[in-house]
């Protein structure tokens, strides 16, 4: 189960900051005391920040800690480039809700196409059995209609296999009633647990160890 990280109201008011910045104009100069207020925010932040690689490393032990995906890209409440996301699991489905604003346009008014991929592929990835880890091998994706900005999407996923090494997992992307968005992807178990991954990942999703090559 995953508890709240304490990094998460600091990642919400910075989410609200690339807002904000994200809607200001070209034609408008930004106050001169705002770099100031930056600058002191990203000096008080540095001694908390690891290095890259250990950054990454860290994404996977919390995989298998009490925080869970913080830092995922999507609806990782502690990553402030991460939209928020209310998750749910509907009996055989998962679900995903979200509102989206500016700085996720494409066409005007639109969710970008690129953005509502990453959505199916973050809700189909979590409704995947859970007799094990895999990873998106294949995601086709028809776009039925324009995905509007500033409503409540409602993303749903629910696997078509009950387990195994490969499974298929279909979804959907509904705004107002209206679908926007079918997708259906492979998802593959690795032959090998990542060389990065800790020790106990494997077991928390329950899957073979390094030895493993099914």
């Amino acid at each position: 189960m995953s508890h709240s990280s304490p990094w998460e109201p600091t990642a919400a008011r910075l989410r609200e900051i690339i807002d904000l910045v994200v809607r200001t104009g070209d034609d408008e100069t930004p106050p001169p005391e705002l770099a100031d207020v930056l600058d002191r925010a990203r000096e008080l932040l540095e001694p908390y920040a690891a290095d890259p690689q250990d950054a990454v490393r860290a994404f996977w032990q919390r995989l298998s800690g009490v925080h869970g995906q913080s830092r995922a890209l999507i609806g990782g409440p502690a990553n402030p480039l991460a939209p928020v996301v209310r998750w749910d699991k509907a009996e055989d489905a998962w679900v995903g809700r979200t509102t989206l604003g500016v700085g996720y346009q494409g066409p005007p008014g639109r969710v970008h196409g690129g953005m509502v991929a990453a959505l199916l592929d973050s809700v189909l990835g979590r409704a995947q059995p859970r007799d094990g880890l895999r990873f998106t091998r294949t995601l086709t994706i028809d776009y039925l209609a324009a995905t509007p900005l500033f409503t409540e999407l409602v993303i749903r996923a629910r696997p078509d296999d009950p387990g195994g090494r490969k499974v298929w997992i279909t979804g959907e992307v509904e705004a107002d009633g209206v679908v926007t968005a079918t997708a259906r992807g492979l998802w593959v178990a690795p032959r090998t647990v990542p060389a990065d991954a800790p020790g106990d990942l494997g077991l928390e999703l329950g899957r073979p160890g390094p030895a493993a090559s099914t």
